[in-house]
């Protein structure tokens, strides 16, 4: 699939050429990610800053790890205004576009591991 919404280049470094590690690595990335989004949304919908930090936090190397375009960067945004402990509506726009995208990469890894979403 050419229109990747993700990149693995940096699994395949580590992985040196072993295709079974890059399968792993990227089921673990489905596995964990529906996860870490629903522990933000929480949360967020409790108003927990410290929760919303936590979580945000932990998601930001797996989202470097696949370089999902702007996705580590928002991840950090939410994590930064959640450590200040302000701005929860733009916490919550920002994780409504991180959301999207994040499910987006999970479907067409999915997809492309022959598994459904």
């Amino acid at each position: 699939m050419d229109d990747k919404l993700y990149d693995t280049s940096l699994i395949d470094q580590m992985s040196h050429g072993k295709e079974t590690f890059v399968r792993r690595m990227l089921e673990v990335f489905t596995e964990d990610a529906p996860d870490y989004l629903a522990r933000i949304e929480k949360g967020i919908e409790e108003n927990d800053f410290e929760e919303v930090q936590s979580s945000s936090h932990s998601f930001i190397p797996n989202l470097k790890m696949l370089q999902i375009p702007d996705a580590p960067e928002a991840a950090r945004k939410i994590n930064d205004l959640a450590k200040e402990g302000k701005d929860m509506d733009v916490i919550r726009e920002l994780f409504a576009d991180l959301n999207t995208r994040v499910m987006q990469v999970v479907k067409q890894i999915n997809e492309e591991l022959g598994k459904n979403a």
